[in-house]
């Protein structure tokens, strides 16, 4: 097909361009300021007018080299130079609206700093807050001055969990990666607290950790919970100090209840296990060479309250009995309240109960109110001015009937019996004392209380549940009702 000329319009008739014509565009510039009009180009800027009309602006660019440029499918306002500043130019930003991601300073060796040192991203990814991160061997670094409020937070995180977090919600939580090649770490710290400096400032209290008194309001509140299950090496509290530790509350090892009260301030639950003798509570100090006058592996020091009120019985150590028999439990061969081993014997001097009590009424170094025999394998020894012998409420008294051979019957381990009134006779006369804890083994000893009449006495039988009493005057005839004192003093044969 052959080429076509272009058709021009020459007097009203369009026809062919003649040879050797050419065609002149003119721009219209009435055309380009009116409405529907068409955007101009001077000197190879866009021209564009305000809506008034009033000036022109122009837009252009300094590419060295062929550039595309694809604008958002929506509406807005193009940020400025002033605005936004990039590259290598020192610059900054109010506000940053996008949707999508943004990237700032994506090559590695970029840093970002982000109102004044508020916030810096060195070259190998770690931010500081405050400061710059690098060297402080810290992915996220705190630092800076703070405010000048009366309560100042270097970090607090403050997150509303949404009602779809029915789980767990965790407003802080660590879950620490090492390197998989074999290679020893000397220690791995969660959380660590650590003072730099204290400064010139006088504080009264610090605190590593603290649980304030409003976390109360869960189910179950714990201010430290340690999960960690039973192993070599493992402990749920640790506390390598040696500063003391104070528990305010009452606490319970081993059980959940307790805590005050009945359950007892300070109450142990444990299962007792793990060998055929286990203990369980065990003190085992080792005393150092500058406690050279006392050393207490247990000590009680009761006080009451100072303000009037009445307290009935007051118990430094008490033994209770537990559950040790019923369904399929087999009751223990031997229960021991108090025990003191065989091996206590390592002293100059070794006392397996010592009481230091000085004598006053109402005072017992031993007192013992069971009616359960009380038995000594060893030598029974009375040092100083103390006595031996029975105590108010343990005997008792009968008065004989009749004649001076009547029975009588007193079931106490000692006592007074009271003879009929009759005339002392020099013939010897017998009577019997029943008495229901006298065994035939024991021994009685017998003494005159009161009469005129000078009585000798001779026990003449003794037997289970009682003894005969055999007597006469060394001569007087008084008609008088004298008075006998008696004791049983347990014996064995064997």
């Amino acid at each position: 097909m052959a080429k076509r000329k272009p058709l021009v319009l020459v007097s009203g008739v369009v026809q062919e361009l003649p040879a050797g014509d050419t065609v002149e565009s003119t721009e219209a510039a009435a055309n380009k300021d009116v409405s529907d009009g068409y955007a101009g180009l001077t000197a190879y800027k866009i021209n564009m007018k305000n809506v008034a009309g009033t000036f022109t602006s122009y837009l252009t660019n300094t590419n060295t080299a062929s550039r595309i440029y694809a604008w958002q499918d929506k509406d807005g306002t193009v940020a400025l130079t002033n605005d936004i500043t990039g590259g290598t130019s020192a610059g900054s930003f109010t506000t940053l609206a996008a949707s999508g991601n943004v990237t700032l300073g994506d090559a590695t060796t970029d840093t970002l700093n982000v109102g004044n040192g508020g916030i810096i991203k060195d070259a190998n990814g770690n931010v500081g807050i405050g400061a710059s991160p690098t060297g402080s061997n810290a992915k996220v670094y705190i630092s800076g001055t703070m405010g000048s409020g009366t309560s100042e937070h270097a970090q607090l995180n403050a997150p509303t969990f949404q009602a779809s977090t029915t789980s767990s919600a965790f407003a802080h939580r660590t879950s620490v990666t090492l390197n998989a090649s074999a290679y020893s770490l000397a220690a791995l710290y969660h959380y660590s607290a650590r003072l730099a400096s204290i400064g010139g400032a006088t504080v009264a209290s610090q605190y590593g950790f603290i649980a304030e008194s409003t976390l109360t309001g869960a189910t179950n509140n714990y201010g430290f919970y340690g999960a960690i299950e039973a192993g070599s090496g493992r402990y749920n509290f640790y506390a390598g100090g040696t500063a003391r530790n104070v528990f305010m509350g009452g606490t319970s090892f081993g059980v959940v209840s307790g805590g005050g009260g009945a359950s007892g301030h300070l109450r142990i639950g444990y299962n007792v296990t793990g060998a055929t003798s286990a203990i369980s509570v065990l003190a085992t100090p080792s005393v150092q060479s500058d406690v050279t006058t006392t050393a207490v592996a247990f000590q009680t020091q009761v006080s009451t309250q100072d303000t009037a009120f009445t307290l009935s019985n007051l118990y430094h150590y008490q033994s209770v009995q537990g559950t040790i028999t019923g369904g399929s439990r087999t009751a223990p061969t031997t229960q021991v309240g108090f025990q003191v081993s065989s091996s206590l014997t390592g002293a100059t001097n070794n006392y397996g109960f010592r009481g230091d009590i000085p004598a006053g009424m109402g005072r017992y170094n031993f007192y013992a109110t069971g009616t359960a025999q009380n038995s000594f394998s060893g030598d029974v020894l009375i040092h100083g001015a103390g006595g031996m012998g029975y105590t108010t409420g343990s005997g008792g008294t009968v008065t004989q009937a009749t004649s001076r051979t009547t029975g009588v019957t007193i079931n106490k381990t000692n006592g007074a019996i009271t003879l009929v009134s009759a005339a002392g006779s020099t013939s010897w006369q017998s009577f019997t004392v029943t008495n229901s804890t006298v065994a035939a083994t024991d021994v009685i000893k017998l003494s005159q209380k009161s009469g005129t009449d000078l009585i000798l006495l001779h026990v003449t039988n003794v037997a289970a549940g009682s003894f005969r009493i055999t007597f006469c005057t060394t001569g007087g005839t008084t008609t008088e009702q004298p008075v006998i004192n008696f004791a049983v003093i347990k014996a064995a044969t064997a």
